[in-house]
């Protein structure tokens, strides 16, 4: 048995004889909630009831602070406490809250109302299938009641409880890479990623949640029913607009909230009506002091009726109060529904009554208002005020804007890392705006506003992610994903020009975010342009120079995905192109990205050759951003792998002073790590340390990743060569295992060499031999070596001398064939082995 205690406040209602009749249902709910969280014989107080006894406990009884946890359905943290007494058990397991149960659930921003019976019969169901779908039309309330059910079954699962959100997503094929993306699964290099995500579900113990699955319904149903075929512990909960239909599904329609028993209610049967809850709770967020009395019962208990006790209905109609009395909207909703169907109220279909609702708003809208709410829904995934302004054609958009806010048909958020209002609004409603954009025949010319703003959002910041402003770009482009997505396809439909540019301006974006959807998109736009009739004239010369500049993109995209082959051909194509343009500009940047490319590929002297190049165009034109970048790669991509000291030594000096004069605090830190490599070197130990630190410093700044790892790596490099042990194995273990994250094989082949040199180290050469095998395997799976960082040759053939002398031929075969065939992160999980 366990026991939640709770103190609240009951709510107070005028009874027809004038007597106040008390309830206390948002106590009750809140006491569930500290229960909920409880193990058998524990006994948890929330903080006002800890609060209330604290000073007063019988001897021998105390509290003990369990800290602040999220309960179910709640929107903020509960402060908790056990009470601890001589013949109660002291001990548990964590607490039983999303805090300490992995999950990406949500936090609702307000309570969770009702349901009671559907929650424990979804929850029955759930027990028993493996796929439960839950279906009704829109504003039912499928979606939280989804994240509610997880909420109360989230301990069940010990791989947690996972939220995939479809509405915004209009591409049947980014599925897939959706639902990797919210379990944080990266797609390997040359991997498929339905096997990938598989193998990672199939020995799970996990709840994935697919919501909003109606507009993608064939994928959805086809990827559930293999990855429920594969995975015996998977257990998948779905809302949808209409079933999956595949074998094994469970389908539970959603119903509407419950609604009053009879046609006249007193009071106190109204505030027992799971409708009537949540239209009172929603209309006193918006009108502070709002409830339920006998002047507006019978309205109110009309209202909930006329909109069959749909959520989002209710909501909608409840931030009306601001304006009109209860009884002013239940007669304008009855007057509509009438308008809209002639006949019985009691055979409404639900999509229907909804729809009337959101057309009674839309009526009560101004004719500027109606334009604006009809311009807004081109935007998917919400937008900012200034793309409003861009695509909107009002000169008053912040005005109009306000008031769409007010009247609950825009939502206006602030978002935690973000110093801006950022605005969206409800999918059904950005649907019905959209059809009403449709009849008024301004879809191209809101599509093309639209494409054009997020086409010059992305090339006035591309350059950003070299600079101090990296973070705050990439953060803002994170935002607007969903609309580069709708900007994209636009482009391909109608402006395939735009649609180069605007792909080939978002590499370094994808880059860290999936190189699968980047390669897509700029592939469909290179492909898509080879169908069309060639231009002529400045025509042929803008597409030319947009092809140019989609090809550079593929071929970043393929450098940072480990395709260096592809990146190598892409980047060719590219110079190809600006080269015949004479664009001077792009000349320098393709000769940079292709320099880097065949260094990459171990062709040190075409390396040397394209890269000079690109410095001495730079240098023709005062280019310091490429300038900078061509002699950061010569230095450390050539130069250095060829142990000419001077000169790498020369070029990154340059790279600095240059991206320290244009604020390219990434270029800076590149050129530091090469310096602190060469002071290694040379066995200046606390000048490599000095620069290494200050590279640490920067990439924290910027929330690189790849660049504080590459730091990491040489630091443990240096403790190596100097003989610590223990702080290089520390910095080894780090570096493998964020470099498997960012699925960086070329250095985690270094990083599993620097753990046979620790081998040898510690006499262990059956370990140092399958360690150094296992790195030359993953080398030559990619066909090159980790550039950026100095293999330790002399460490290298320090150990193969050293296994040679310690094994017989045939034992360094055979251990030498183990490590070889081992799959890169099964040479990793070894290499971490203690």
């Amino acid at each position: 048995m366990k026991l939640g205690i709770h103190t609240g406040m009951a709510q107070a209602s005028v009874m027809d004889d004038r007597s106040i009749a008390y309830s206390g249902y948002l106590a009750l709910a809140h006491t569930q909630g500290v229960m909920s969280g409880a193990h058998g014989g524990q006994v948890l107080l929330s903080s006002v009831s800890a609060g209330l006894v604290h000073d007063n406990l019988p001897q021998g009884v105390s509290l003990r602070d369990l800290g602040e946890h999220r309960l179910k359905g709640e929107i903020n943290p509960e402060q908790l406490w056990q009470i601890v007494a001589g013949d109660l058990q002291a001990e548990f397991p964590a607490l039983k809250t999303l805090r300490v149960l992995p999950n990406n659930l949500p936090v609702q921003v307000n309570r969770f109302v009702g349901r009671e019976n559907e929650i424990k019969e979804t929850n029955a169901l759930l027990e028993k299938t493996h796929l439960l779908t839950l279906i009704g039309p829109g504003g039912t309330g499928k979606t939280r009641l989804a994240i509610q059910l997880a909420g109360e079954v989230l301990a069940s699962y010990a791989n947690g409880a996972w939220l995939v959100e479809l509405a915004s997503l209009a591409d049947p094929a980014l599925v897939l890479h959706t639902v990797a993306e919210a379990l944080g699964l990266r797609q390997n290099p040359g991997a498929d990623l339905y096997k990938q995500l598989a193998d990672f579900l199939c020995a799970k113990t996990l709840l994935l949640i697919l919501d909003n699955c109606e507009h993608l319904i064939e994928s959805c149903a086809q990827l559930a029913d293999e990855l429920l075929h594969h995975c015996a512990n998977l257990k998948i909960l779905a809302s949808s607009r209409e079933a999956l239909g595949i074998a094994g599904e469970t389908v539970y329609r959603v119903p509407p909230l419950g609604l009053p028993k009879s046609n006249q209610p007193n009071i106190e049967t109204l505030s027992r009506s799971e409708a009537v809850q949540l239209f009172v709770e929603r209309a006193a967020a918006v009108k502070p002091g709002f409830g339920l009395s006998k002047h507006n019962a019978a309205a109110i208990a009309q209202i909930c009726r006329r909109l069959d006790g749909i959520p989002l209905a209710l909501e909608l109609a409840a931030a009306r109060v601001v304006l009109l009395t209860p009884e002013q909207i239940a007669t304008r909703l009855d007057d509509r529904f009438r308008l809209l169907t002639g006949g019985s109220r009691t055979a409404l279909p639900r999509q229907q009554t909804l729809r009337s609702l959101i057309d009674w708003s839309y009526d009560l809208l101004s004719d500027r208002e109606c334009i604006l709410f009809c311009q807004l829904s081109v935007f998917v995934g919400g937008w900012s005020l200034e793309a409003a302004e861009a695509v909107c054609t009002d000169p008053d958009t912040l005005e109009i804007l306000t008031q769409l806010v007010l009247k609950s048909l825009v939502v206006a958020e602030e978002l935690e890392d973000s110093s801006a209002t950022r605005f969206r609004m409800l999918e059904t409603i950005r649907q019905y705006a959209r059809d009403k954009l449709l009849e008024r025949g301004l879809v191209e010319q809101v599509r093309d506003r639209h494409l054009d703003y997020y086409l010059r959002f992305a090339e006035t910041g591309e350059f950003n992610a070299f600079s101090p402003s990296a973070p705050e770009w990439l953060n803002q482009c994170e935002l607007e994903q969903d609309n580069f997505r709708a900007a994209l396809q636009w482009g391909l439909e109608s402006n395939i020009e735009a649609a180069l540019r605007l792909s080939g301006s978002l590499p370094q974006f994808w880059v860290g975010r999936g190189f699968t959807e980047g390669r897509r998109w700029l592939q469909a736009a290179l492909d898509r342009a080879m169908t069309l009739t060639e231009p002529t004239g400045e025509a042929a010369r803008k597409m030319m120079s947009a092809q140019a500049k989609a090809w550079l993109g593929l071929g970043q995209i393929s450098y940072g995905d480990g395709n260096y082959p592809s990146g190598l051909e892409a980047s060719q194509q590219a110079l190809a192109l600006y080269t015949q343009l004479g664009d001077q500009f792009g000349l320098e940047r393709a000769l940079c990205q292709l320099g880097n490319m065949l260094a990459f590929q171990g062709d040190l002297d075409a390396a040397e050759m394209k890269l000079n190049e690109a410095v001495q165009l730079c240098r023709e034109h005062d280019n310091k951003l490429f300038l900078c970048y061509a002699t950061g790669v010569l230095s450390n991509y050539v130069y250095l792998p060829r142990g000419d000291i001077n000169r790498a030594t020369e070029l990154a000096k340059e790279s600095v002073f240059l991206a320290r004069e244009i604020g390219a605090a990434w270029g800076e830190a590149q050129g530091e790590l090469v310096l602190a490599n060469i002071a290694a070197l040379l066995g200046q130990w606390d000048e490599a340390h000095t620069y290494i630190l200050a590279v640490i410093t920067v990439s924290e700044q910027l929330h690189d990743p790849a660049l504080l790892n590459l730091a990491y790596t040489q630091l443990g490099d240096i403790e190596l060569r100097r003989d610590n042990l223990l702080e290089a194995e520390q910095h080894c273990r780090r570096a493998i295992q964020s470099w498997q994250k960012l699925e960086q094989d070329a250095f985690i082949a270094h990083e599993l060499e620097n753990f046979a040199y620790l081998a040898r180290i510690q006499e262990k050469p059956e370990r140092a031999a399958r360690l150094l095998s296992a790195a030359e395997a993953v080398q030559e799976r990619i066909g090159t070596t980790a550039v950026g960082v100095v293999r330790l040759q002399d460490e290298y053939e320090r150990t193969i001398d050293w296994l040679h002398s310690r094994l017989n031929g045939n034992t360094f075969a055979s251990l030498w064939s183990e490590g070889c065939d081992m799959a890169t992160d099964q040479a990793i999980a070894y290499a971490l082995e203690q």
